[in-house]
């Protein structure tokens, strides 16, 4: 009788650890992607920075110059694209 009682303690222990185990490889395999997105679209501050030095594409140009490639609409004082029958 006792060996039967320490094969099923020994059984229960090892799925106890087998469950644990696999709980922290799985919880670890859900953070990868979102470590990698974070990798990924991480951005530098300098860069930031930079960005904010001029407007974008249809940002308001009136206080900021837009960035390069484009050009300030003297109607909507947006950054447009610059196009011939703008002037």
């Amino acid at each position: 009788m006792v060996n039967v009682k320490a094969s099923m303690f020994l059984t229960f222990a090892g799925l106890v650890l087998l469950f644990v185990v696999c709980y922290a490889s799985e919880s670890e395999e859900k953070e990868f992607p979102k470590e990698m997105l974070s990798s990924i679209f991480a951005v530098d501050n300098d860069f930031k920075q930079e960005e904010r030095d001029c407007a974008g594409y249809m940002r308001e140009c009136k206080e900021k110059l837009c960035c390069s490639g484009y050009v300030c609409s003297s109607r909507w004082k947006w950054c447009v694209l610059p196009a011939p029958w703008r002037r």
